[in-house]
């Protein structure tokens, strides 16, 4: 992600409203670009100070300190969310992969049996003719 698209997505990002693969590449270039990370910090700080004010709670904590806590957090949120999602997308492989080989398996000792049972006819016929 480059400077200038960070610089859009500021505001998604203080609202939550970046998707996962957004997020990522969001807080990676954080972590890699230290002007961004300064000015994303500003507005954290900027938006985080209004609202305790208008909670009317002003609580005086260490913004940087808060928001770092936070980026951090996010970032593992994001990484594990993405490796239930693979891992459910295997689990979802193998579930498929497994009921087509029973449909192939079924299919094979249906087609068997049928077989089986067709030639049982045919020599019961057979003996039938005879027979007569």
């Amino acid at each position: 992600m480059e400077c200038f698209e960070v610089d859009t997505k500021i505001i998604s990002y203080l609202e939550h409203a970046l998707d996962d693969h957004e997020l990522q590449e969001f807080l990676e270039h954080l972590n890699e670009c230290e002007d961004c990370r300064n000015e994303v910090e500003l507005y954290f700080t900027l938006i985080e100070g209004l609202n305790q004010m208008d909670e009317d709670e002003i609580q005086v904590f260490d913004f940087r300190t808060e928001f770092q806590k936070q980026r951090k957090e996010r970032l593992k949120e994001v990484i594990l969310r993405k490796r239930y999602r693979s891992l459910a997308d295997h689990f979802v492989l193998i579930f498929v992969i497994v009921i087509v080989l029973l449909g192939f398996l079924y299919g094979f000792f249906q087609r068997y049996d049928y077989e089986k049972r067709y030639i049982a006819q045919e020599v019961c016929y057979e003996q039938q003719i005879s027979i007569d």
